[in-house]
């Protein structure tokens, strides 16, 4: 923790609250500042305080989606940090299998939302299903699993990206 600014991991839960809301109120560039500044004090407690750098990523992701960042800064700010996240914390074993996967689809659902409601067409969605280098292989096996619902999206968005 940043001691030299004298902020302690009871004050960073408080913000996180005060975070959420500011967003549950409709206030999400607001929200979006306090959610911004918290993840660089975190930044390396990330091992010690997982679940809240969790929580302050989805906040931070799903503000900037609603502020319509541009894509860079949702997938580089965002989304892949809050990936490793998740990942790490299946390869601690600190959260089951089920709960994994639960996590990783609502992270595709919120790639979903951001590619069909950017003012620009991103490609975010098409990229994180065919970049297995920088993503692996996860988004595409719960495509496969939940085919009936995400399969159309899927092809949706790569025809989109396509232009």
């Amino acid at each position: 923790m940043k001691k030299d600014k004298s902020v302690n991991i009871n004050d960073c839960h408080s913000l996180q609250k005060h975070a959420k809301i500011l967003y549950e109120q409709g206030k999400y560039k607001e929200s979006e500042k306090i959610l911004f500044s918290l993840k660089e004090i975190l930044v390396n407690e990330q091992s010690s305080n997982a679940d809240l750098m969790i929580e302050v990523f989805w906040g931070l992701l799903s503000c900037e989606i609603l502020n319509g960042k541009g894509r860079d800064v949702v997938e580089h700010t965002s989304l892949q940090k809050m990936k490793n996240l998740l990942e790490r914390r299946q390869a601690e074993e600190s959260v089951s299998a089920q709960g994994h996967t639960q996590s990783m689809t609502w992270l595709l659902h919120w790639m979903l939302v951001y590619s069909f409601t950017s003012k620009e067409n991103n490609g975010l969605f098409a990229t994180i299903l065919s970049d297995t280098e920088a993503y692996g292989t996860q988004f595409q096996r719960i495509v496969q699993m939940r085919s009936g619902s995400l399969s159309k999206y899927m092809i949706s968005s790569f025809i989109m990206a396509r232009g």
